[in-house]
């Protein structure tokens, strides 16, 4: 056998039963992603960093509109399925190209009238901070 030959490694039944044990755990993992329940879901509003409007979206039977005044006016459709911008009168209109907000973490802003619209969980912990 020359210097450069190495052995061949074999497999053992203990390598096959730790990769079985990864996939097995990776594939749950996945899993706990696609199917997190029925999570309930709130809707948090916050002007120039302060709450001004907080919402369980369950609690909500029938479509309504939420006014925001301010620098720049707002108007929020907020339903039991999600939250909406349907109306700004800030120059850019960014916060409505997001669409319906519907999972928990989406976000609109609008930087020029200090506005921040957030879905999250019913239980979920109050914003950090707001960029300006």
């Amino acid at each position: 056998m020359n210097k450069t030959d190495t052995p061949i490694k074999r497999y053992t039944s203990f390598d096959f039963i730790l990769i079985a044990i990864a996939a097995v755990c990776a594939g749950l993992i996945m899993l706990s992603f696609f199917f997190k329940g029925d999570e309930k879901l709130c809707v948090k509003v916050y002007q120039n960093n302060k709450v001004i409007y907080t919402q369980n979206l369950d609690e909500i039977k029938e479509p309504l509109k939420y006014e925001i005044s301010g620098k720049y006016n707002m108007i929020l459709l907020i339903e039991s399925d999600g939250v909406t911008v349907e109306k700004a009168e800030c120059p850019d209109k960014i916060c409505q190209s997001n669409g319906k907000l519907t999972q928990s973490g989406q976000s609109a802003v609008c930087v020029p009238a200090g506005v921040t619209v957030i879905l999250d969980g019913a239980n979920a912990r109050e914003i950090d901070g707001v960029a300006r």
